[in-house]
Parts: structure tokens; C-alpha cells; sequence
């Protein structure tokens, strides 16, 4: 590992890539490769290393699902709760996630039923909506739904809405913001 004659601007793509793949090969990380070769960054040698790979001259990068490292380790053991609890729920379903907001002690006292349709009118798809775009749970949970309620012109929401979008902050939060400041 002697240093190259050259900076890392004036050696050729070949050069670059015959230097950076034999210290790879070796298992000397980005950043060392970067100083013994001059390069600016690791960024470089990264770069390097990608067009490699894509050239199939390096081994393509393991998961961590192949490697064993804690990643995976992680990602299997969050499956194996899921599949221990029995959570069947799909997770894009508008409906379980509208049962769950609901069942939260988190959300208890905050706006738990905003999501849920206006009485007596029935949510539409976003897309073909002229209404209001506040999005709620679908009876069903099929899609992604909007409530469709009449609103004024240059609105986003019906007033119910609006309502909820746009609520003043509380005086404490004011008055903390306030002391902050002074401070």
C-alpha cells in the first residue's frame, strides 16, 4: 500500500478503478482507500465502488439479512412479534387505523374523531372531489377518501373542517413562546 504518484484528479477511470478494487478486495474501508489513494472524500471511492459493482467486478453489497448484523436481527424479531400478537391487520387499512386511534390512551382528550366522516355525508376518492379534501376513514376502509362536503370558493376544507384545521394555540403555549423569547 504505497501512495500513488498521482492525485485523485489526475488519475485515469481505469487507474481509479484497478486501485480501489484491489484495496477493496483486501477489505480496507472507503475512507482509508480515500486517503492512500488521495482522493478528496470517501464520497469518491464510493462512487468508485457503486460503478464496480454495477460492472459485476465486486461482489454486490450483502444485506443485512445475509450479514446477520443487528439490522436483521431486528428486522426478524419485530416479524416474529407481529406474527406472535397476531396482528393480521393490514397496515393501509383507513378502518384499522381509525380502531386504532381510537383505542389509543395517547390520543384520549385529543381530536380522536376527526378523522371520521361528517354525519350525513358520504366520504368521496380524492380524484374526481369538488368538495372538501379533508381526509377521513371510509366506512369500509377502502381507499384513500375524502369528506365531499360543500366548501366556498378558494377553501380547501368546509367549514366543520376548517374548523379543526385551523384552531388558535392555546394562551399557554403563546405565553411559553413569550417567556422563551425574554429569556
Amino acid at each position: 500500500m504505497t501512495q500513488p504518484a498521482k492525485q485523485w484528479s489526475e488519475t485515469t477511470p481505469a487507474e481509479k478503478r484497478a486501485g480501489v478494487k484491489d484495496l477493496m478486495m483486501q477489505g480496507i474501508g472507503y475512507t482509508k482507500i480515500a486517503d492512500i489513494m488521495c482522493a478528496p472524500n470517501r464520497h469518491c471511492v464510493a462512487g468508485v465502488v457503486t460503478k464496480l459493482r454495477q460492472m459485476g467486478e465486486l461482489p454486490p453489497t450483502p444485506s443485512k439479512q445475509q450479514t446477520g448484523a443487528a439490522g436483521g436481527a431486528v428486522v426478524r424479531a419485530k416479524a416474529r412479534i407481529r406474527r406472535e400478537k397476531g396482528a393480521t391487520l393490514h397496515a393501509g387499512n383507513i378502518a384499522n387505523k381509525a380502531e386504532s386511534r381510537k383505542a389509543d390512551p395517547e390520543l384520549k382528550g385529543r381530536r380522536v374523531f376527526a378523522f371520521d366522516p361528517l354525519p350525513g355525508i358520504e366520504p368521496v376518492p380524492f380524484v374526481p372531489n369538488t368538495g372538501c379534501n379533508w381526509a377521513v376513514d371510509g366506512v369500509d376502509g377502502a381507499g384513500m377518501l375524502c369528506c365531499g362536503a360543500p366548501r366556498e370558493l378558494g377553501q380547501s376544507y368546509c367549514e366543520a373542517h376548517r374548523r379543526l384545521a385551523y384552531q388558535p394555540r392555546p394562551l399557554r403555549v403563546i405565553a411559553a413562546q413569550a417567556a422563551e423569547r425574554l429569556s
